[in-house]
Protein backbone atom coordinates (compact mmCIF):
# COMPACT_ATOMS: atom_id res chain seq x y z
CA UNK A 1 0.00 0.00 0.00
CA UNK A 2 1.37 3.35 -0.71
CA UNK A 3 0.43 4.47 2.69
CA UNK A 4 3.08 2.48 4.28
CA UNK A 5 5.73 3.82 2.04
CA UNK A 6 5.52 6.90 4.51
CA UNK A 7 5.28 9.43 1.91
CA UNK A 8 4.94 12.93 2.12
CA UNK A 9 1.37 14.20 1.57
CA UNK A 10 2.43 16.37 -1.22
CA UNK A 11 4.10 13.41 -3.21
CA UNK A 12 1.17 10.87 -2.29
CA UNK A 13 -0.83 11.96 -5.36
CA UNK A 14 2.19 10.94 -7.72
CA UNK A 15 2.41 7.90 -5.92
CA UNK A 16 -1.22 7.02 -6.64
CA UNK A 17 -1.49 8.05 -9.77
CA UNK A 18 1.73 6.23 -11.00
CA UNK A 19 -0.03 2.88 -10.80
CA UNK A 20 -4.26 3.61 -10.41
CA UNK A 21 -6.36 4.32 -13.19
CA UNK A 22 -8.52 7.28 -13.06
CA UNK A 23 -11.65 6.07 -12.38
CA UNK A 24 -10.47 4.80 -9.22
CA UNK A 25 -8.84 7.91 -7.68
CA UNK A 26 -12.00 9.98 -8.49
CA UNK A 27 -13.95 7.41 -6.64
CA UNK A 28 -11.57 6.93 -4.04
CA UNK A 29 -9.65 10.31 -3.22
CA UNK A 30 -11.89 12.39 -5.02
CA UNK A 31 -9.44 13.22 -7.78
CA UNK A 32 -10.61 14.69 -10.96
CA UNK A 33 -9.91 13.59 -14.21
CA UNK A 34 -8.03 17.20 -14.71
CA UNK A 35 -5.81 16.88 -11.78
CA UNK A 36 -5.15 13.02 -12.29
CA UNK A 37 -3.97 13.98 -15.99
CA UNK A 38 -1.77 17.27 -14.30
CA UNK A 39 -0.23 15.07 -11.90
CA UNK A 40 0.61 12.46 -14.91
CA UNK A 41 1.63 15.18 -17.11
CA UNK A 42 4.05 16.50 -14.09
CA UNK A 43 5.35 12.80 -14.17
CA UNK A 44 6.08 12.43 -17.47
CA UNK A 45 8.02 15.67 -17.30
CA UNK A 46 9.92 14.47 -14.10
CA UNK A 47 11.14 11.35 -15.28
CA UNK A 48 11.73 12.49 -18.62
CA UNK A 49 9.03 9.62 -20.75
CA UNK A 50 7.87 10.13 -24.15
CA UNK A 51 4.17 9.75 -23.01
CA UNK A 52 2.14 10.09 -20.97
CA UNK A 53 0.51 6.61 -21.06
CA UNK A 54 3.35 4.97 -18.62
CA UNK A 55 3.25 2.13 -16.18
CA UNK A 56 5.17 1.97 -12.37
CA UNK A 57 8.19 0.12 -14.12
CA UNK A 58 8.96 2.85 -16.56
CA UNK A 59 9.38 5.46 -13.71
CA UNK A 60 11.86 2.41 -12.20
CA UNK A 61 13.99 2.14 -15.32
CA UNK A 62 16.50 4.95 -14.85
CA UNK A 63 16.69 4.49 -10.96
CA UNK A 64 18.95 1.90 -12.01
CA UNK A 65 20.58 3.52 -14.80
CA UNK A 66 20.78 6.45 -12.55
CA UNK A 67 21.71 5.61 -9.07
CA UNK A 68 25.16 7.02 -7.62
CA UNK A 69 24.68 9.88 -10.37
CA UNK A 70 23.69 13.24 -9.15
CA UNK A 71 20.82 13.75 -11.50
CA UNK A 72 17.87 13.74 -9.43
CA UNK A 73 14.31 15.74 -9.70
CA UNK A 74 12.73 16.79 -7.03
CA UNK A 75 8.78 15.76 -6.56
CA UNK A 76 7.35 18.45 -4.17
CA UNK A 77 7.96 18.30 -0.34
CA UNK A 78 11.89 17.85 -1.24
CA UNK A 79 11.62 14.37 -1.97
CA UNK A 80 14.42 13.17 -4.75
CA UNK A 81 13.85 10.81 -7.28
CA UNK A 82 15.90 9.52 -10.32
CA UNK A 83 14.94 10.61 -13.84
CA UNK A 84 14.19 7.44 -16.55
CA UNK A 85 13.43 6.96 -20.10
CA UNK A 86 10.70 4.70 -21.38
CA UNK A 87 7.10 4.62 -22.11
CA UNK A 88 4.55 1.92 -22.41
CA UNK A 89 0.74 0.94 -22.25
CA UNK A 90 -1.05 2.44 -19.04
Amino acid sequence: MIEDLHLPPLVQPYAYVAVCHQSELEKFLHLSADDYNRLRADLVDLFNLSSPVFKIKDLLKGRWYDQGNSAHVSLGGGVATDGGHGSGPG
